[in-house]
């Protein structure tokens, strides 16, 4: 719908097919794709010692994608992917789901799901007498969530985010705008999609998905001046300056196809039953 009307995009979405569509460029992604999500939590359960992985997942576009990613990250340091699950969403129960992974003898979980489905799956674990470690994307076990479960349901639960970019100038300034201490990775992907917004219309001085198109790597990408918010951005190009815009979520420089180039993961772990800080990479 987006690029038959001509409409700018700009998403949080991760899956590799989004920017594989035929979108004319009508598209750009702040989030990393499957590819750079897979291959750094690989990277992480490797840290921890793993080795044989189970994962278990929601029927998804990014589901076998983050399988493939993920045992291409594990392979070449000797770990493997043991079996790998797809549930269908809305299940009151993974129990059958769960035991077919288990076949495969992990010694560590991979949860690909969303909350709703994350939870089912924890607590069924947690009643079948699985004590292994497990990994969760951190929109999967958000705190409100760990919050309506015992704590032990959730013990040795680890989560990983796209960070946003904590030690950047942005960041405190996008903090300060928008009234919050430590905005996420997401909260602060949706502050820069506005300064870009802002920043690209004034750099084409037209207001125009076509203008957005073909303007918005002009304003954060290349040797221009480096600015931190769309206030600082716009003075610069009065100046009849050029710019390239550094966000809250990170450096917001884009492939052709409109992917993120590279962002930081933050980690955290469960400790009775609160997320905790673990490591930033």
């Amino acid at each position: 719908m987006c690029w038959e009307s001509k409409t700018f995009l700009m998403t949080v979405s991760g899956a590799d097919s989004i920017t594989l569509l035929p979108h004319q460029g009508f598209l750009v992604r702040t989030q990393p794709t499957s590819k750079l999500q897979a291959t750094a939590h690989g990277e992480f359960i490797l840290s921890q010692g793993a080795k044989r992985v189970g994962i278990i997942g929601i029927q998804a576009p990014f589901a076998l994608p983050n399988k493939e990613h993920l045992e291409n990250t594990l392979k070449p340091k000797g770990g493997e992917v043991v079996s790998h699950v797809i549930y269908e969403k809305d299940k009151p129960t993974y129990r059958s789901e769960i035991d077919q992974m288990m076949r495969g003898r992990p010694d560590y979980i991979y949860t690909n799901g969303y909350a709703p489905d994350t939870v089912v799956l924890l607590r069924d674990m947690y009643r079948a007498g699985i004590d292994l470690p497990k990994f969760a994307q951190s929109y999967a076990v958000p705190q409100p969530t760990l919050d309506t479960i015992p704590a032990e349901v959730s013990a040795k639960v680890f989560t990983g985010q796209p960070s946003a970019d904590i030690e950047s100038p942005a960041y405190k300034l996008a903090a300060d705008r928008i009234g919050e201490k430590e905005p996420d990775g997401y909260v602060s992907q949706a502050t820069d999609w506005a300064s870009m917004a802002v920043l690209t219309i004034a750099k084409a001085k037209e207001v125009s998905g076509v203008a957005m198109k073909d303007n918005i790597r002009k304003i954060c990408q290349g040797s221009g001046q480096k600015v931190y918010s769309a206030v600082e951005g716009l003075k610069v190009l009065g100046e009849g300056k050029e710019i390239n815009y550094e966000g809250a979520s990170g450096p917001c420089d884009f492939t052709d196809i409109g992917d993120i180039l590279g962002c930081r993961f933050r980690y955290m772990h469960v400790v009775k039953g609160k997320l905790e800080f673990l490591k930033l990479v």
